[in-house]
C-alpha cells in the first residue's frame, strides 16, 4: 500500500492489481501461524489495515476494506469482529481535528472510513460515542454543512465550461474542484448508511438533540435531490427509503421539506428539466404521499407547449424535453393515474405534430426498438406509463380506430423496452384473434398482424404455444384480397407493403418450434411466383440452411413425401413446383446426402415414386423449362448418391436424358448432358 500511496497518478493503472495482490497474498499466508502468535498476526494485520481506511488515496482505502473483509473471511468472521479489534485505532483518527478544518482529501477519507464501519459494524456510531461522546455527531454535523455548503454546492452543480472559466482566471485551483463532488457523494453515502443503519439515532446525546439532527439529516436529502449529479441523487434516494423503510418520516417535516419544491410547479414557463427530474426522484421515493390530483395539473401545463393561444405570448419556443420531463413523471404517480392515459395519449400525439422532424442531435431520445425507432422525446415517458397499467394499455389501444393512435401502439410494443406491455399483451390473444377476424377478408388485417408480428418477434414461443392465432394468419395468407394486395404493391397503402413478409416470419417462428409442420413450408413459396419490393431471402435462408441442420430425419422425409404430393396436384402452379426443387427440396436432400443420411430419408418405395411419377412421367411431358432443368437436377443428385438404389430405373433414367437431348430447351438439354 506504500507503492500506492506514493506512486505517481499516471503510473498507479499497472500497480493497482499487483499491489493489491501481495495485500491478499500476506493476508492468505498468515494461516501457517497458530495460537497467539496468530492472534497477534491477526491484530497487526487489521490495525496496519484500519490506519489506511482514512487514507488521501482512493485506491489504498479501497485496498484497505477489502483486505479487511478478505482478512474476516479467513477467521469465518464477520467484518464486524475484525473492526471490533480495530476500534480504537480508527478513534485516534477520527479525534484529531473537527472534520471541516481537514484538507479536503482528509474529509474524503474519514467521512469514506466511518461510512464502512457502519456498513458493516451498525453499533459503531454508538460504540465511538461511548468513548467520545461528540466523536459521531461531530463527524455527521461536518457532514450537513458540507452538503449544505453553498460555495461546494455551486461549484459542484456548475456546468463545465463555467468551471473551466474560473478555473482559466485562477479564482479556484482545478484540484478543488476535481475533489468536491467525491467529497459531497462521501458525505451523502454516510449519511445514507445512517438511516439504514441507526435509523433512530441511538447516540448517547439528548433525545432533542438527535431529532434536530434527524431533521436536518432529511433536509439535506432532498436538497441533494436537486443535484444534477446522478451518483448524489441515487443515494439520495436511497435514504430517503432508508427513513421511509424505518418509519422515521414525518408528516410535518415532510411537508416542510417538500413546499419549497412543489412551490416551483405552478408556472410551467420556469420549469426546467433538471426540475423536473428532481420531483421525479421524489416521486419514485414517495409516491404514497402525493395525491393522484398532480396529475392532471401536469398534463394542464403540457397546454403550455399545445395551445395556439399561449404560443402567441412566446418570446422563444419552449424545450420540448421539459414537456418529455413532465410526462415522464406520470408513471411514479399511485396506480390511480391509470386514468390519465387516454388524455397522456393524445397529448403525445398533439405534441410530436409540433415536434422539429431534424433537430440536430435529437437521435438519441426517441424509443429503441426495429419498428419504433423515433426523435420523438415523448414516447418514452408514455411507454413507461403503458408498462406501469399495462392492463389499462392494452384495453385501451385494441379498442381504438384512430390509425395515429394504432401506429403509436405498434411503435410502443417494438420497442426494447415494451416487454411488460407485451407481456400483458400475449395474454390478450381472443382480442387480437377477434380484431383480426372483425376486419375481416374483405378488409385489411394488418393492424392484428403487426400486433402478433410484435410479440413473436421478441418472444417466439408465444405463437408456437397458439395455435389458434397460426390458424388465423393462414387464414389471412390463403385471401384473395392479400394475392391482389401483392400483385397491386405500387398502389397498396404503406402500412400495408410489408404484409406478405411479416406472415412469412411468423410462419417460420411457428415452424421453428413446430417441425412437424411442413404442409406451410410449401404455402410460403407462391411470394416466389410474384415480384414484389419485399425482401424474402429470409425464406431461403430457412430451407437452405435451416431445415437441412435442425430437422430430423423423419421430418425431413415427410417434407419430401408432402412434396411428392404437391407435385402431382395440377392445380398447384408449376412456379411453385420449380421453386419448391430450387430452394426446398433438392438443397435439403443435398445435405442430407453428404452427411450420410441417403436411406434414412429415400427408401427404395419413395425412389421409385419419385423415378416413376415424378421424373420420368411428369419429366417427359413437362412443357416448362425451368421445371424439366430441376427435375433433371433432382435425378442426377439420386444417382450420384444412390447409384445402387437406381440400378431398376436405369433405363428410364436414360430415355429422360436423352429425351431432353432431343428438345430445343437449352437450360435443360445442359443438365441432360450432365445426366
Amino acid at each position: 500500500m506504500n507503492v500506492m500511496k506514493n506512486s505517481h497518478a499516471e503510473c498507479l493503472g499497472p500497480i493497482i492489481p499487483e499491489a493489491m495482490e501481495a495485500v491478499k497474498d500476506v493476508l492468505r499466508n498468515k494461516r501457517q501461524y497458530e495460537g497467539d502468535e496468530r492472534t497477534r498476526l491477526r491484530r497487526e494485520l487489521a490495525n496496519s489495515l484500519a490506519v489506511e481506511l482514512c487514507s488521501e488515496s482512493e485506491d489504498v482505502r479501497k485496498c484497505a476494506e477489502d483486505g479487511l473483509q478478505l482478512l474476516a473471511e479467513l477467521e469465518n468472521q464477520r467484518t464486524s469482529a475484525v473492526l471490533q479489534l480495530v476500534k480504537d485505532q480508527i478513534l485516534r483518527s477520527f479525534t484529531k481535528r473537527p472534520l471541516r478544518t481537514l484538507p479536503w482529501l482528509n474529509q474524503i477519507g474519514q467521512v469514506s472510513a466511518l461510512t464502512f464501519c457502519i456498513r458493516h459494524r451498525p453499533m459503531f456510531a454508538n460504540e465511538i460515542a461511548s468513548a467520545n461522546p461528540t466523536t459521531p455527531r461531530a463527524i455527521f454535523t461536518g457532514a450537513i454543512e458540507t452538503l449544505e455548503d453553498s460555495m461546494v454546492a455551486n461549484l459542484v452543480e456548475m456546468e463545465d465550461a463555467k468551471v473551466n472559466y474560473l478555473v482559466d482566471k485562477n479564482f479556484v485551483a482545478l484540484n478543488t474542484v476535481n475533489l468536491l463532488l467525491p467529497l459531497r457523494l462521501q458525505c451523502v453515502e454516510l449519511l445514507c448508511e445512517v438511516t439504514a443503519s441507526c435509523p433512530k439515532l441511538r447516540l448517547s446525546d439528548p433525545k432533542n438533540e438527535n431529532e434536530e439532527l434527524h431533521q436536518k439529516m432529511l433536509t439535506v436529502f432532498f436538497h441533494s435531490l436537486q443535484s444534477r449529479r446522478e451518483p448524489i441523487v441515487k443515494a439520495a434516494k436511497q435514504a430517503l427509503k432508508n427513513v421511509i423503510q424505518h418509519d422515521n418520516l414525518q408528516k410535518n417535516l415532510l411537508a416542510t421539506n417538500l413546499r419549497p419544491i412543489l412551490l416551483k410547479l405552478g408556472d410551467p414557463s420556469k420549469l426546467s428539466v433538471q426540475y423536473l427530474q428532481c420531483l421525479a426522484g421524489v416521486l419514485e421515493t414517495l409516491s404514497h404521499w402525493f395525491n393522484v390530483i398532480l396529475g392532471d395539473k401536469l398534463l394542464q401545463h403540457l397546454k403550455y407547449w399545445t395551445d395556439a393561444a399561449a404560443a402567441v405570448n412566446r418570446r422563444q419556443a419552449p424545450d420540448p424535453l421539459v414537456a418529455a420531463a413532465i410526462l415522464d413523471l406520470l408513471h411514479l404517480l399511485p396506480p390511480q393515474a391509470n386514468t390519465f392515459l387516454e388524455k397522456m395519449v393524445h397529448s403525445v400525439i398533439k405534441l410530436e405534430q409540433l415536434l422539429d422532424n431534424a433537430r440536430p442531435g435529437a437521435a438519441h431520445l426517441g424509443l429503441k426498438g426495429r419498428d419504433a425507432a423515433s426523435t420523438s422525446p415523448y414516447r418514452e415517458p408514455l411507454l413507461k406509463f403503458c408498462n406501469v397499467h399495462a392492463e389499462e394499455a392494452c384495453q385501451f389501444f385494441l379498442q381504438r380506430e384512430s390509425g395515429q393512435i394504432r401506429y403509436l401502439f405498434l411503435c410502443l410494443i417494438s420497442a426494447y423496452d415494451g416487454g411488460p406491455l407485451r407481456l400483458k399483451l400475449e395474454q390478450k390473444k381472443k382480442d387480437i384473434i377477434l380484431l383480426m377476424r372483425s376486419e375481416g377478408p374483405s378488409k385489411s388485417s394488418i393492424y392484428g398482424l403487426k400486433i402478433i408480428d410484435a410479440i413473436s418477434r421478441e418472444n417466439p414461443e408465444w405463437l408456437g404455444n397458439n395455435r389458434e392465432v397460426f390458424d388465423c394468419l393462414l387464414l389471412t395468407w390463403r385471401s384473395q384480397e392479400r394475392q391482389e394486395r401483392l400483385k397491386r404493391e405500387e398502389i397498396v397503402p404503406l402500412e400495408q407493403l410489408r404484409e406478405s413478409e411479416m406472415l412469412a416470419q411468423c410462419f417460420l417462428r411457428y415452424c421453428r418450434r413446430h417441425h412437424e409442420e411442413v404442409s406451410v413450408l410449401f404455402t410460403i413459396l407462391s411470394v416466389f411466383s410474384t415480384r414484389s419490393r419485399s425482401d424474402f431471402t429470409f425464406i431461403k435462408d430457412y430451407y437452405v440452411d435451416y431445415i437441412p441442420e435442425h430437422y430430423s430425419v423423419q421430418h425431413r422425409r415427410e417434407i419430401v413425401m408432402c412434396f411428392l404430393g404437391q407435385y402431382m396436384d395440377a392445380t398447384v402452379p408449376h412456379e411453385e413446383k420449380v421453386h419448391a426443387l430450387q430452394f426446398l427440396i433438392i438443397p435439403m436432400l443435398e445435405k442430407s446426402f453428404k452427411a450420410g443420411e441417403t436411406s434414412s430419408i429415400l427408401d427404395e418405395e419413395i425412389i421409385g415414386r419419385i423415378v416413376r411419377d415424378l421424373i420420368v412421367f411428369r419429366g417427359l411431358t413437362a412443357t416448362d423449362e425451368y421445371l424439366s432443368a430441376e427435375l433433371l437436377q433432382l435425378s442426377i443428385l439420386i444417382m450420384q448418391y444412390m447409384p445402387n438404389e437406381c440400378q431398376q430405373h436405369k433405363k428410364d433414367l436414360i430415355s429422360l436424358g436423352w429425351n431432353h437431348l432431343k428438345k430445343d430447351n437449352i437450360t435443360a438439354r445442359n443438365w441432360a448432358f450432365l445426366s
